[in-house]
């Protein structure tokens, strides 16, 4: 064989292997573009998934906040429509004074009249009086008490107008006791017909606090006026 004749063989060689490579090639190529074209499918079908959801949130939060509006007017109205039922009042009416207005099982206390002995009252109220009897004497045998409550952390400041009962060493017939924290103030039960100088002694002014507790109790003899007691907070 002449050395041509080796050439043009090498030539052919050297043709098919670069045609195997090229088709080996394409062929790669071609399933690297295939697959590229699948990713980029899933990709899209991803991204429009997402942007539906975030759609639908958004147009379901946009509902939410339309509805807490809708729902907070409405409230704002009741509010206002409540406070001016309960400002205004009946022209060319006048409002009787009470003594004390019962209330969904509380009492409430008129400040400028005193609250009278007559079973266990809660009074609120920054200032007012307690007493056993408007006039006259008490009756025998009868018990009474106020729940007097303040603003939180109040100063009050406590008067005694008199104190007329029947006396005992240890006022165990007739008494009057005030209590903080179911503790009593004075240390023990008032009774007996106080005079002025005693009865300036006895008042005082309690710190931060916001409710005081009057008891009054008589026994079967000896009734007197009782007692009447000034409160004031500041």
């Amino acid at each position: 064989m002449t050395a041509a004749a080796n050439v043009r063989n090498e030539s052919d060689t050297d043709r098919e292997a670069t045609k195997r490579l090229e088709e080996m090639l394409g062929t790669r190529m071609d399933r690297v573009l295939a697959a590229l074209e699948v990713q980029q499918r899933h990709t899209q079908q991803v991204l429009d998934t997402l942007n539906s959801t975030a759609m639908d949130t958004l147009a379901k939060v946009e509902e939410v906040r339309e509805e807490m509006k809708e729902e907070l007017g409405k409230i704002a109205e009741d509010m206002q429509m409540s406070a001016t039922q309960t400002t205004e009042q009946p022209k060319g009416e006048e409002v009787a004074a009470v003594t004390e207005v019962a209330h969904s099982g509380l009492i409430v206390h008129n400040d400028s009249l005193p609250s009278l002995c007559s079973g266990n009252k809660i009074l609120f109220g920054t200032v007012g009086s307690v007493e056993v009897v408007e006039s006259n004497t008490y009756s025998s045998g009868i018990t009474c008490s106020w729940d007097l409550n303040f603003p939180v952390e109040s100063s009050v400041s406590l008067t005694w107008g008199y104190i007329d009962m029947e006396n005992h060493s240890s006022c165990s017939y007739d008494w009057v006791d005030v209590k903080h924290n179911s503790k009593s103030v004075y240390g023990r039960k008032l009774c007996g017909s106080l005079n002025s100088s005693v009865l300036q002694l006895l008042n005082l002014t309690l710190h931060k606090i916001n409710n005081l507790q009057v008891s009054f109790r008589s026994d079967g003899s000896t009734e007197k006026r009782g007692f009447r007691l000034f409160y004031r907070t500041y």
